[in-house]
């Protein structure tokens, strides 16, 4: 109503009762058309059907609350890294595991805490991963933790890769 009164065109995204009972989304794009006073004439624009693409944003939205769910509340440490080492995203368990805060994980990268001795294995694997000689790979590392102590870990990661089969960033899952 407010973008007819200033005579501006408007889009709403809603829901309608099918005549069978079940609910349609829509996205409606309109614009009043006005005579030579200003005064409303009629309404024109488009109405067209998105339930197909509502359904699909609903489904990747409870995809992504499924896997933050299952990230957050794993029993072993997890993280999202970029493809250049940093840390994206990390769970309680692996900054306990490391003795890091959260904030002080996503400042870093993993080649920082990784055993120099560890280092090259590890980097080989991930080149490995990025030309797609594999999918994905588990090694037995060492970390340092806060302290300097080495932490034993089983090492699991994978990539991500985009619609274009492009990597966007790797998966880790690490056993203490």
């Amino acid at each position: 109503v407010s973008a007819i009164e200033r005579q501006e065109s408007f889009e709403l995204t809603y829901r309608l009762l099918h005549a069978d009972g079940h609910s349609v989304w829509v996205r409606e794009k309109g614009r009043g058309e006005y005579d030579s006073h200003g005064n409303l004439q009629w309404i024109s624009g488009f109405i067209w059907d998105i339930s197909d693409r509502k359904a699909v944003e609903d489904q990747l939205r409870l995809s992504q609350q499924r896997f933050s769910s299952a990230f957050s509340t794993a029993p072993q440490g997890m993280a999202l890294v970029s493809l250049q080492g940093q840390w994206l995203e990390v769970n309680e368990v692996l900054c306990e595991m490391l003795d890091y805060s959260r904030e002080e994980m996503l400042r870093s990268d993993f080649q920082h805490i990784t055993h120099p001795d560890d280092l090259d294995a590890d980097l080989q694997n991930i080149d490995d991963l990025l030309a797609g000689r594999i999918d994905s790979y588990q090694m037995e590392k060492r970390y340092l933790d806060r302290q300097n102590r080495i932490i034993w870990v089983l090492l699991s990661v994978s990539l991500v890769r985009d619609s274009d089969n492009q990597p966007v960033r790797f998966v880790a899952q690490i056993q203490d």
